[in-house]
């Protein structure tokens, strides 16, 4: 009855999470534009995209995984900011993966954070936050196992596996630097930490498009960031 129950309640844990970071995130865009009309200054900051330009120089040193990622982001009163990172991930092994397992895996994720925005100056911020992410991705493979002496069979299988998921929630720290007019330049370090993920037979999944190799918690990831601002509605410094 009790491992039941935990079972039930551990499932539910995504969801509450979801619920509670879409919650705050409505609560904080209520209370900003409430003080907005009470003193009549703009609520938003910034508004703009940025690239991961980290994934396309080191496209030449990862030969097996093929990734890119980008993210949306507002700044509210310069001092909380929402954003949503959206990616995608193809990871075809060159060498084995397992012994005598050739793995190859794809797939689209996405990662909401809330943060709080410390401006040090109009050229410089820090933010630190949290975020609920996803990924939804096709994993195959195929298993050679080959006999040298000849006295037995050799065996080949393959598998395709579709439709499978992972959640996890994640910290990260950030900081960015204006470099001219609404161009941006940073770097984000974030720890991730696996909620739950489909559960495959062996082989198990070797890797998670958005997330990485499965070992360990926690799961650490390093953003090098350009970002344009699309729209500021504050008083920019003057280069």
């Amino acid at each position: 009855m009790i491992e039941a129950c935990w079972r039930y309640f551990s499932r539910q844990i995504p969801i509450l999470f979801g619920i509670s970071f879409l919650g705050c995130g409505v609560h904080l865009l209520c209370a900003q534009v409430s003080d907005s009309l009470n003193t009549r200054s703009p609520w938003i900051s910034q508004l703009g995209i940025q690239l991961d330009y980290g994934k396309i120089l080191g496209l030449p040193i990862w030969r097996d995984s093929k990734p890119w990622a980008s993210n949306l982001f507002g700044v509210f009163q310069h001092k909380y900011a929402l954003d949503l990172l959206l990616g995608h991930e193809i990871f075809h092994s060159t060498q084995p993966v397992y012994e005598n397992l050739e793995y190859y895996a794809k797939g689209t994720y996405g990662v909401g954070h809330i943060s709080r925005v410390w401006m040090f100056s109009k050229k410089y911020s820090f933010w630190l936050g949290a975020g609920y992410g996803f990924s939804k991705y096709r994993e195959r493979g195929d298993i050679h196992i080959w006999s040298p002496s000849g006295l037995y069979p050799n065996y080949q299988r393959s598998f395709d596996r579709n439709g499978l998921s992972a959640k996890w929630w994640e910290i990260k720290v950030a900081s960015y630097q204006r470099m001219w007019k609404g161009l941006h330049v940073g770097f984000g370090i974030r720890g991730r930490f696996l909620i739950n993920r489909s559960e495959t037979p062996l082989p198990q999944t070797y890797r998670i498009p958005g997330l990485g190799i499965v070992r360990g918690q926690p799961y650490p990831a390093f953003n090098l960031w350009i970002a344009y601002d699309i729209l500021s509605l504050y008083p920019k410094e003057k280069s």
